[in-house]
Order: C-alpha cells, then structure tokens, then sequence
C-alpha cells in the first residue's frame, strides 16, 4: 500500500506536505468544475429533448399539437432545417460527453479520496512526531 502511495505522489510530483494539500486543492477545483459542466450538459440535454418532441410533434398529423410545436421550435430559434432525426442525434452526443465526463469526474473522485487518505496518514504520523 505504501508503495501504491507513493508511486501516486510521484506520479503528481509531491514531495511535501504542503504539495499534497496543493493537490488536494487542485482535485476539488477540478471536482466543482466537472460538476458545472455535467450540469450545462444536463440542461443542454433537457433543452435538446424537447426540441426533439417539438419537432415530432410538429410532423404529427394533429394541427392543435402542430401549432403548439412550432410556437415552441420558434421560441427556441430553432432553425426550419433542423429534423427530428438530427435532433436525435444531437441528443445522443449530448449523452455520450455526459457519459464520459461523468467518467473523468469518478476517476478525479478515486484520485481525490486516494489524496485525502494519505493526507489524513501524513497528519496522524506528524501529530505523533511531538
């Protein structure tokens, strides 16, 4: 374990007791940013979802549902081009970022929590070196 911990400092060039809390500073400066943008991603794909169901509603045959639609779409500023099919697509690479973000956002957790364990170790040994 010891080595594990060390070969992970290593890897993030701390040497010091001040460098890990640096790292520990950088892991939840990138925690609070990965969290921002999932939460862009998330309304980016809310927005994308309904502009999918405008579009399909506006292919319908019901004139009412039609109306509704294409208030929505032009509210939106959605362009004339824009197809259900396309949106769908935009949707389904809304999903994949997201997907992958969320990824990068547990792996800075596991790196975070690695950080915070050998921080916590540090501290003890410190503590009993007075």
């Amino acid at each position: 374990r010891l080595v594990e911990q060390y070969n992970f400092l290593s890897s993030n060039g701390v040497t010091s007791g001040t460098q890990l809390a640096d790292l520990l500073d950088r892991f939840n400066n990138e925690l609070d940013a990965t969290e921002r943008s999932l939460d862009k991603l998330d309304e980016r794909l809310v927005r994308q979802k309904q502009i999918s169901k405008a579009l399909l509603a506006s292919q319908s045959g019901e004139p009412f549902e039609q109306e509704l639609a294409q208030k929505l779409l032009n509210r939106l500023n959605i362009s004339e081009h824009l197809t259900y099919e396309k949106s769908e697509i935009l949707a389904e690479q809304i999903e994949i970022e997201t997907e992958a973000l969320r990824n990068r956002y547990e792996s800075i957790t596991i790196q975070h929590d690695l950080t915070t364990d050998i921080n916590k170790e540090y501290s003890k040994d410190r503590e009993y070196q007075f």
